[in-house]
């Protein structure tokens, strides 16, 4: 629900240029790249979790969960400083030059799926441990204020309200289900790895806004801003040889 009633209510109430959606529509489908963090982590935070609680380990299964934490978070944070500097340019390659406008609103559903990312961990951690009725209320008593939101905001923001609504929607859901999670499992992000994952963005970003391209060229710069910013990473110590087979090696069967 939260990740559709924006568009959903910027297509029902908003009354200005109707191309406008369809830019908003390609801007969120760019965003939701970063569905991909949920997709290679649910069943590996459940099952991972779901062992390290039923035997009793809780700084195991913290452990597991800072993991995914550290993971979304050098994702969510790359895709957001790659694609929210170069939106314009990114669009236009997309989809063409009219589209380039959806740059005013990818910043904030990128910032919306990164959330997003978190939430899913962090709900998903707790369903593991036996309390899956937290999601259901906290995303219960989010959706309407999201609604809410909607109402208020894009009918004079139009899809920037559309898209600040979802983040800040997302950003309660995360704080509510996170403070229960911290409650079960204590600390759920390394705050180390975050600091040098906003040294490694900031300096990737100031790259960036140095560095101006057009048309297919922007591929070439998305690809070497993403090697310097993992360069940086491996530099401060964050992500280490280790890290790097691990993507070598086969899933590894649970056997009952």
């Amino acid at each position: 629900m939260l990740l559709s009633l924006d568009l959903w209510s910027l297509k029902t109430l908003w009354t200005g240029e109707a191309e406008v959606v369809g830019q908003y529509v390609a801007s969120l489908n760019l965003s939701r790249v970063l569905l991909i963090i949920s997709g290679a982590q649910a069943g590996v935070v459940f099952a991972s979790v779901a062992w390290a609680v039923a035997a009793n380990d809780t700084p195991r299964a913290q452990r597991h969960i800072q993991d995914a934490t550290r993971f979304a978070v050098i994702i969510a944070t790359a895709a957001w400083v790659l694609l929210a500097l170069n939106a314009a340019e990114i669009l236009s390659l997309l989809y063409s030059r009219p589209y380039a406008a959806g740059q005013h609103f990818l910043p904030l559903q990128l910032a919306a799926l990164a959330t997003f990312a978190l939430l899913d961990v962090l709900a998903i951690a707790l369903m593991a441990a036996g309390r899956q009725w937290i999601p259901p209320i906290a995303l219960s008593a989010t959706i309407p204020l999201a609604w809410l939101g909607n109402v208020l905001l894009i009918p004079r923001f139009g899809p920037t309200g559309a898209a600040a609504s979802q983040l800040v929607g997302l950003l309660i859901a995360t704080g509510m289900v996170g403070a229960m999670a911290h409650r079960r499992f204590g600390s759920l992000i390394r705050w180390p790895t975050a600091f040098r994952v906003l040294i490694a963005a900031a300096i990737v970003a100031l790259a960036s806004l140095a560095w101006s391209v057009r048309g297919p060229l922007i591929v070439v710069k998305i690809a070497v801003l993403g090697s310097l910013y993992l360069l940086i990473l491996y530099g401060l110590g964050e992500i280490t040889k280790a890290d790097f087979r691990l993507l070598k090696q086969s899933p590894v069967k649970v056997s009952s």
